[in-house]
């Protein structure tokens, strides 16, 4: 049995709700993990569609980076975008901008009719060049806002495709994911990308070297989150498990108590937790545990939902304090 992966879902999701706000979305965590989970909510229905945008475009990043025989070309740029921004205003569907598009007050984006040019060049040096895997992140990343390819959704999608690159060479997934960070450092994020265009695309006359630090920096903050995080995750297993030791109930329900700790969650998160748990076995199980008074279920049968009761708040579980504390970053 897993005792991470409703935690895992829970980081996932409080990213993508970082990425998403960094854009002027206005969803919380919360309200993203409910959505992306499937439950029922009442928010714009805009920006509900933008969380699962977000999320499809990541699935497909990671089945690409699973593939073995991935290469970088332009069509997987225009499929991230194009995820990203199905069904949204300026939806085109990853195809390159045909006209000018506003970068703020302060940067003047490439003529669009030399975007195919650009984007020809980058994915040639996404094909051939070899600096350490965390610079060519943060170069991709820099190139791409620059170039501005897409008349909307170019931020977001920079930030999926960084992942991506570093998703194929990088094993350690807590260094990966920066949404959050940035987020929380938004006004030095757009500085430093200030500071390493200037006012329009002339790369060649500004130096990346100080954006490359910061934004390296970043995933180093990152990994030293998801040590500490791990650690608390230890010790909620070990505050879990003789909860339910001095209550004489099973070990096997430590996993869902702590899965309750992250919000909302269903029978299919309980089946993922547990190898070869069929899904009346799951709902048998959760019933045991609204019984005991450890979870209750909300919504009808179609959409319930399980959330943890005050027994599990009175545990006080770290993982889920540290994910939601202000200013901690999900990974």
């Amino acid at each position: 049995m897993s005792w991470h992966l409703r935690r895992d879902t829970y980081l996932r999701h409080a990213a993508i709700g970082a990425s998403i706000r960094i854009e002027g979305n206005t969803l919380s965590d919360d309200q993203t993990d409910a959505i992306l989970q499937g439950n029922a909510s009442t928010v714009p229905a805009a920006q509900a569609l933008e969380a699962r945008n977000y999320d499809a475009a990541l699935g497909l990043a990671h089945n690409f980076a699973q593939d073995p025989a991935f290469e970088w070309t332009e069509l997987v740029l225009r499929m991230i975008n194009g995820a990203v921004m199905r069904d949204l205003e300026d939806d085109t569907q990853g195809r390159y901008r045909t006209g000018p598009v506003g970068v703020g007050a302060y940067y003047e984006a490439p003529d669009w009719q030399a975007v195919p040019g650009l984007m020809a060049a980058l994915v040639e040096w996404l094909r051939t060049s070899q600096p350490h895997p965390l610079v060519r992140t943060a170069l991709l990343h820099l190139n791409l806002v620059a170039i501005h390819p897409w008349f909307n959704g170019n931020g977001r999608s920079a930030r999926i495709l960084s992942q991506l690159e570093l998703m194929r060479t990088v094993q350690a997934p807590e260094l990966i994911s920066i949404e959050p960070d940035i987020e929380s450092e938004q006004e030095t994020y757009y500085a430093r990308i200030r500071e390493a265009l200037g006012p329009r695309y002339s790369p060649d006359r500004h130096s990346a070297a100080e954006w490359i630090a910061w934004y390296v920096g970043l995933h180093a903050c990152r990994l030293e989150f998801g040590q500490r995080l791990n650690h608390a995750t230890m010790h909620d297993i070990v505050t879990v498990l003789g909860a339910l030791e001095r209550r004489g109930e099973p070990a096997e329900w430590g996993p869902i108590i702590h899965m309750a700790s992250f919000g909302p969650f269903t029978t299919r998160d309980i089946q993922s937790s547990f190898q070869s748990c069929s899904p009346s076995a799951a709902r048998a199980l959760a019933a045991r545990l609204v019984r005991a008074g450890w979870i209750e279920a909300l919504g009808q049968t179609k959409g319930r939902h399980y959330v943890g009761t005050d027994r599990v708040a009175v545990l006080q579980l770290r993982g889920s304090e540290l994910i939601r504390r202000p200013g901690s970053p999900g990974y």
